[in-house]
C-alpha cells in the first residue's frame, strides 16, 4: 500500500488540492449568501389596536 502511496503521490496532491478548492468555494459561496440575505432591505407591516376601524398600521424598514 504505501509503495502505491508513493507511486500515485503526485496524483494524490492534486487531488488533495481539487477537494480542498472545492471545500473553500462552498464555504464562500455559503458566506456570500449569508452576507447577501443579511444586507437585503425588508419592510415590516404591523396592525395595531386589533381589527377596528381605528386600527393603524405601523410600517418600519429595516
Amino acid at each position: 500500500m504505501i509503495e502505491w502511496i508513493s507511486a500515485q503521490s503526485s496524483f494524490l496532491q492534486f487531488l488533495t488540492s481539487l477537494l480542498t478548492l472545492a471545500v473553500w468555494v462552498f464555504y464562500a459561496q455559503l458566506l456570500l449568501g449569508g452576507y447577501l440575505r443579511q444586507r437585503r432591505p425588508k419592510v415590516v407591516l404591523n396592525q395595531v389596536m386589533e381589527l377596528s376601524t381605528k386600527g393603524r398600521f405601523l410600517i418600519r424598514a429595516c
